[in-house]
């Protein structure tokens, strides 16, 4: 069970979690400019009861789920591709004869 203390520092959170939001890219970024765990910005991220306790509106409390479901995804949608370009720079890759993507190479050097 959750003090009303605790429960205040956790919506403490999570509004300093939405004011920087939209200013970042991904969740470590996020994490970065507010000292919060990337684990408990996804999960606050994810949590619409604790948005419905901070904005008291049902209806501001559902848009701003969508929206932050909406940056979610894009969120993971630039890590995996920065993961691609990373690990292909790392290991390099291979093509078979008809071009097609065969996973890892190794790279020589």
């Amino acid at each position: 069970m959750v003090s009303n203390e605790q429960r205040a520092k956790m919506l403490m959170r999570l509004r300093v979690i939405l004011d920087v939001i939209h200013s970042c890219r991904n969740i470590p970024e996020v994490s970065k400019k507010t000292d919060i765990s990337t684990s408990v910005i996804q999960r606050y991220l994810n949590n619409k009861e604790m948005l419905m306790e901070l904005f008291g509106d049902t209806k501001m409390a559902e848009a701003c789920y969508e929206k932050n479901q909406l940056w979610l995804r894009e969120a993971k949608m630039v890590g995996n591709r920065n993961g691609g370009v990373i690990s292909q720079k790392k290991h390099g890759y291979a093509k078979v004869k008809g071009g097609k993507f065969n996973g890892s190479g190794t790279l020589e050097g």
